[in-house]
């Protein structure tokens, strides 16, 4: 068991804010990156520390040829809950994880740890855990605004007017939402097909003794 600091990694896909939960229910949600190196010689260093990594070849969606591999944190083991890995700026003060973005140049702190494997000669196979990352170079993600509707191509048509005010200036908001909530609709009458008799009634109890107290 021992800890491994790569400097200078250019970090994709940081998952470092919130884990994210694996596609088997079973397993706990991780925090994950990827880190990739189209440099030989650091491959080479990678590897002899024991991480696994994969190739891949330019393409049309992804013209680049590199290595990578992904590395994780769980965020349970054996049913306790453990903290986020570390999220640091160059100068060691806290960064906001969720800011971090693909292309990101970081130092990627790894702790190594052995486990049982029955594919190894040893019985025992090597895996690594996402302990930290200190970003050098910052690549600041930002989200896209989300945009539910198209251009439809034309302005839109005013079909009328109206003097009614469209909400209520004396009510605070919970209010509000009683006062417009939509009303059900009205119950459809059961069609009558004949003369219904009148319901007979039962007669009144008659008076107890305790009525005279």
């Amino acid at each position: 068991m021992s800890n491994h600091l790569l400097e200078n990694v250019t970090i994709y896909w940081p998952i470092l804010d919130k884990p994210k939960q694996s596609k088997h229910k079973d397993k706990p949600a991780t925090w994950s990156l990827q880190m990739r190196t189209s440099d030989t010689a650091e491959a080479k260093r990678w590897k002899s520390i024991g991480l696994k990594l994969k190739s891949h070849i330019g393409d049309d969606e992804d013209p680049d040829t590199y290595q990578y591999v992904n590395v994780y944190k769980k965020s349970v083991v054996k049913n306790e809950e453990r903290p986020a890995p570390t999220v640091v700026d160059a100068r060691g003060k806290a960064l906001n994880p969720a800011i971090v973005g693909n292309g990101s140049i970081a130092n990627v702190s790894l702790y190594e740890y052995q486990h049982p494997s029955e594919t190894s000669p040893t019985g025992f196979g090597t895996a690594f855990t996402l302990m930290g990352v200190q970003v050098v170079q910052l690549v600041k993600y930002t989200p896209k605004p989300r945009n539910e509707f198209k251009d439809l191509g034309y302005d839109t048509e005013q079909i009328g007017t109206s003097g009614e005010e469209t909400e209520s200036t004396d009510l605070d908001d919970e209010d509000q939402q009683e006062e417009h909530a939509p009303e059900p609709p009205p119950r459809a009458a059961k069609p009558v097909t004949g003369t219904v008799p009148p319901k007979k009634t039962a007669p009144p109890p008659p008076p107890s003794a305790e009525d005279d107290f």
